[in-house]
């Protein structure tokens, strides 16, 4: 066993020619050098810039980098305690932790990386049994950013109303809103050098869309907008094309015009319906009915309303990145013969897209959807009780229900170190957090080992992860 630090550090050393390593090494030589340059940052300061740091290399290798705006959002909240939760703790370091942990499982617990290769082949409607490592390990590395690095951006919108407070809307949360309208109106314009207002206008008028409106005056408003995908009819048809020029099976909801919502639980709920896993799409009910109840009714006994913030994270990610599929399918495939339209399609089609970079839209069906249910699951999962106008608690995970969805939860419980708080006045009060360099992290007999050398931290995972997850013991041993 080796401390978190040294384990980590093993797998991201260029040396190791370990499947990590050779990923992160594809677009930028400095990645894995990033994430040594994390793992031995002593000081919180160092720790949370090391970290963006790495955010940057990491989401850039899938084509992700500008999602860093809502991170960095994120970060200057906690930074300067605009936070109403008194608990809060930092997620610049946790996230990036989260992303390590979970490429340590994938690569080296053989029950995790099998169903993995399992819902790969799944979604592929693929009649192999199997996968080459490096091809299941690039599809792995392109769908986790959004389980990980990703997960907890949905921090934007955190504040809360009283059960007493007349109000619609709390001051952070609009403050949060007000960050993801600036994108959408004005950042996502600048960064992809279409910042013209009579350019986006012809090209949002082209592409039949509109752009998500977050000037709102409520909670519930905000929640709802977040939901509000919008037309994703020109990403279905060139999907169905995709699937069938490729000879892969096409699901027959993706045959039929129309066929998708422009709601993300039940674009959620169809992904997961197409693959027949009916387990999972019960969740995503369960998650929809939750979402709803904490904004209207708030959390049980306390009545504290609030937006969940893993739900707002798996919204805004899939609002995100549909957004940009509509734009960039919705101008069509042929050259469009107005000499503007003309310039501008092939800016869009060919001169902005980074090399080696193909934009496909069964990736959005079968990789986006996945990944955004997933980190909007990763909260609700874990709450301990029933919610209002909701009987029970959800039922703990299966793997076989979700590989992808389990290990991000698990290792959202267990990555316990390194984490400072937030209210500067809680770090001197209570008990002293974990470092990374006092906990050990390893294998033995193919289980993840975790001693926390804290018997009480210890107690508090196994009972997280006992409510959350169902036989989370195969895959990993808690020791204190």
């Amino acid at each position: 066993m080796d401390s978190v630090v040294l384990a980590l550090e093993k797998m991201v050393d260029p040396i190791s020619k370990s499947e990590f390593a050779i990923y992160h090494s594809r677009t930028h030589e400095d990645t894995n050098q990033a994430a040594k340059r994390f793992l031995h940052s002593t000081n919180d300061e160092v720790r949370l810039r090391r970290a963006d740091e790495y955010a940057d290399f990491a989401l850039a290798i899938v084509d992700m980098e500008e999602t860093t705006y809502f991170r960095r959002a994120v970060l200057r909240r906690e930074l300067i305690a605009d936070i109403d939760y008194q608990k809060q703790r930092d997620h610049a370091a946790h996230t990036l932790y989260n992303y390590l942990l979970g490429w340590y499982i994938f690569s080296n617990n053989e029950a995790m990386r099998q169903e993995i290769q399992r819902h790969f082949i799944l979604r592929l409607a693929s009649r192999r049994a199997t996968m080459p490592p490096l091809e299941i390990a690039n599809r792995f590395g392109n769908i986790w950013p959004f389980v990980s690095l990703l997960h907890d951006i949905g921090y934007i919108f955190e504040g809360s109303l009283s059960p007493m407070s007349t109000d619609t809307q709390n001051e952070r949360v609009r403050r949060g809103a007000a960050v993801v309208h600036d994108y959408f109106h004005h950042r996502f314009w600048s960064d992809t050098q279409l910042d013209s207002v009579t350019v986006r206008a012809l090209l949002v008028k082209k592409a039949n869309m509109t752009i998500p409106d977050f000037e709102l005056n409520s909670i519930a408003a905000t929640g709802d907008q977040l939901c509000t995908i919008g037309s994703v009819e020109i990403i279905r048809a060139a999907a169905r094309n995709e699937l069938d020029k490729f000879g892969m099976r096409v699901s027959p909801i993706l045959t039929k015009a129309n066929g998708l919502s422009g709601d993300a639980f039940d674009l959620w709920m169809a992904h997961y319906a197409a693959y027949d896993l009916a387990g999972m799409v019960d969740r995503i009910k369960y998650m929809r009915a939750a979402y709803k109840a904490l904004i209207w009714n708030g959390m049980p006994g306390i009545g504290v309303r609030l937006l969940d913030h893993g739900v707002c994270s798996g919204l805004l990610m899939l609002l995100h990145s549909t957004f940009f599929y509509r734009l960039y399918f919705g101008i069509g495939d042929d050259e469009p013969s107005d000499p503007l339209e003309k310039q501008l399609w092939h800016f869009i089609k060919h001169e902005s897209v980074p090399e080696g970079v193909v934009y496909d839209a069964h990736w959005w069906w079968t990789g986006i959807l996945w990944g955004t249910a997933a980190a909007a699951l990763h909260n609700i999962q874990q709450l301990p009780n029933p919610l209002h106008g909701l009987r029970e608690p959800i039922p703990a995970l299966h793997l076989e229900e979700d590989p992808i969805t389990y290990l991000g939860i698990l290792v959202d419980i267990v990555q316990e170190w390194d984490r400072y708080s937030v209210i500067p006045e809680r770090r001197l009060l209570g008990n002293l957090p974990l470092q990374g360099t006092d906990v050990d992290l390893g294998f033995d007999h193919g289980l993840l080992v975790i001693n926390y050398h804290d018997s009480d931290c210890a107690d508090v995972v196994k009972k997280s992860l006992d409510r959350a997850l169902d036989s989370w013991t195969k895959i990993m041993r808690i020791e204190g």
